[in-house]
């Protein structure tokens, strides 16, 4: 799912919205099938965004699982 968030948030950011709604619809399904409600959601709001053509610019959280291992301090 990272990859392909990464992927809808960078497409986005260059104003290729169809390919960044197409990306992130796909990394809204592998959550559902991983059985992630609640990371589906969280995914669904930068669809919004990128469904308005606007792009994503808020970071992800230090905590975020996408961090193996955490960023430096």
């Amino acid at each position: 799912m990272p990859l392909a968030e990464t992927m809808a948030m960078s497409l986005a950011e260059v104003g290729r919205f169809d390919d960044a709604l197409r990306w992130q619809r796909r990394a809204i399904e592998m959550a559902k099938t991983a059985r992630r409600p609640d990371l589906a959601a969280r995914l669904s709001e930068n669809l919004e965004l990128y469904e308005q053509h606007r792009p994503c610019r808020t970071p992800w959280a230090d905590d975020d699982p996408v961090f193996h291992p955490k960023p430096a301090q």
